[in-house]
């Protein structure tokens, strides 16, 4: 199976918003002047240009905080491709498609492996009643036979169903779109390089050439991180652990008005 290691994007398809699959979810792009982008599925709220997005919040009891899932049934061989598992929470159809299946058990089975994106990833909806039936993404096999007794986890794919970023993370941070898009529907997020972004200075003021910092008070803005120059730490001691517990994001480039976008260089993974 060919695929482009970068899609190569012109000036603009970072501004188009599209209905329908045409990349692996997080494949990069980037255009002629090095700005790099990730694929994203939009989740059912719009978003606005130059707010800063987030994956969806995992479901803990599916990503391997507790023993999540049995396989349904006899085990299941080494060398296939299809894996029905049992849930031990309700999984909403399509929530694993295009994320990863990891057997967390030791020994030979322990592995991570890619699910389809296409519909047969994962077609229907499960709960502890009701198994579903994993179809793992070409070339995929199980190194190792997986059974009853394995401990599994069904990870979603992060840039599935993004949302803006709330003031308190819930997931990792994955890019900035530089349109608006609508509920459902794919586009491109920029991740790297010269943007424009949502600037709030209450919670901590930006400088020109320091680090930047996903906002703790207004949904997908930034704000600055303190520095021993012009911009000392706003909210005191106390404010120290926003800034302990953020991910830097990249730099400020032009500080200008509170509440608009302002130019800065994102790198985000």
């Amino acid at each position: 199976m060919g695929f482009d290691v970068i899609v190569e994007l012109n000036y603009g398809d970072n501004n188009i918003t599209y209905a329908n699959r045409s990349h692996p979810l997080g494949a990069i792009g980037m255009t002629p002047d090095g700005r790099r982008f990730r694929y994203a599925l939009n989740g059912g709220t719009a978003l606005e240009a130059g707010k800063i997005v987030q994956a969806f919040a995992a479901n803990a009891d599916l990503s391997g905080n507790a023993t999540v899932f049995v396989t349904a049934g006899s085990t299941v061989a080494s060398g296939v491709s299809t894996i029905s598992i049992l849930p031990t929470t309700g999984v909403a159809a399509g929530y694993g498609r295009g994320g990863y299946l990891a057997v967390q058990t030791s020994g030979a089975a322990r592995s991570v492996y890619k699910v389809s994106e296409n519909p047969n990833g994962q077609a229907a909806s499960g709960s502890s009643a009701n198994a579903i039936t994993l179809t793992l993404a070409e070339g995929e096999r199980l190194v190792a036979p997986v059974t009853t007794a394995s401990r599994l986890a069904l990870l979603r794919n992060p840039y599935s169903s993004v949302i803006v970023a709330p003031a308190i993370l819930t997931a990792a941070v994955i890019g900035v779109p530089t349109v608006a898009v609508p509920a459902n529907r794919y586009f491109w997020a920029q991740s790297q390089g010269y943007a424009a972004v949502e600037y709030n200075a209450g919670v901590q003021a930006a400088e020109t050439g320091h680090a930047i910092q996903p906002d703790t008070s207004i949904a997908g803005a930034f704000k600055g991180f303190p520095s021993d120059s012009g911009a000392p730490l706003t909210t005191g001691a106390s404010g120290q652990l926003d800034f302990i517990d953020q991910p830097i994001i990249g730099w400020a480039d032009v500080v200008g008005a509170d509440a608009l976008i302002n130019g800065v260089q994102l790198n985000i993974p």
